[in-house]
């Protein structure tokens, strides 16, 4: 066994503990476990570890898409108000085709030569 434990502070606290369902703990003690469990062990709160970093980006992101979700409801709100001050002029887009006749009535002059 080693001076001091890779995973608590001390031989007499857990590495790692869960919380059961029923609200019970089971608790991991490095002095208990094997190679091949420390190993496991190392794997979990490595992935603890990622999990909470990613966790904290997660939370910052969901500030931001709510910050651009707020300021987007507020231009929706202030385009409506300028609409209702001053309603502006709109512009129509459209397409279609247009017939152009011409009422000419022809004249039947003879030309002298």
């Amino acid at each position: 066994m080693n001076e001091n434990p890779k995973f608590s502070k001390s031989w007499d606290e857990p590495c790692l503990t869960r919380s059961e369902e029923d609200g019970s703990k089971i608790e991991w003690y490095e002095r208990d476990l094997n190679e091949d469990a420390l190993v496991v062990v190392e794997k979990i709160l490595k992935s603890i570890a990622e999990r909470n970093e990613i966790n904290a980006k997660f939370e910052q992101a969901k500030i931001i898409v709510q910050s651009v979700v707020n300021m987007e409801d507020l231009q929706v709100m202030l385009l409506d108000k300028l609409v209702s001050l001053a309603p502006g002029k709109k512009i129509i887009n459209g397409q279609g085709t247009m017939e152009v006749t011409k009422n000419v009535k022809p004249i039947n002059k003879e030309v002298d030569k």
